[in-house]
C-alpha cells in the first residue's frame, strides 16, 4: 500500500498549472514540478511491479527461519525433559 503513495500523482499537474496561470511559481518551479511528477510517476510504475517479489521473498525468509527457530525449540525442550526425567 506504501508503495503506491510514493508518487506526486496527477493532481499536481493541475495545481502546478494553476499556480503558474496566477503567477504564484515561475516557470523553473512549474518545470521541476512537472519532471519531479513524470519521475516519481514511473518510478512507482516500476515499484508497484517490484515490491510484491520482494516481499514474497521476505515473508518465505522469516518462514524458514521461524521453522528452524521452532524446530530447534522442540529438540532443547525436549533436550530438557529428558534430563530431568534422567537425572543422574
Amino acid at each position: 500500500m506504501g508503495v503506491g503513495l510514493t508518487q506526486i500523482g496527477e493532481f499536481s499537474f493541475m495545481l502546478i498549472q494553476v499556480a503558474r496561470n496566477a503567477s504564484h511559481v515561475g516557470d523553473d518551479v512549474y518545470n521541476t514540478t512537472l519532471a519531479a511528477s513524470l519521475i516519481t510517476i514511473l518510478l512507482n510504475a516500476a515499484l508497484m511491479r517490484v515490491v510484491p517479489r520482494w516481499i514474497g521473498r521476505a515473508q518465505l525468509a522469516r518462514a524458514a527461519e521461524s521453522a528452524t527457530s521452532w524446530k530447534s525449540f522442540r529438540v532443547n525442550s525436549a533436550r530438557v525433559r529428558k534430563s530431568k526425567s534422567n537425572p543422574g
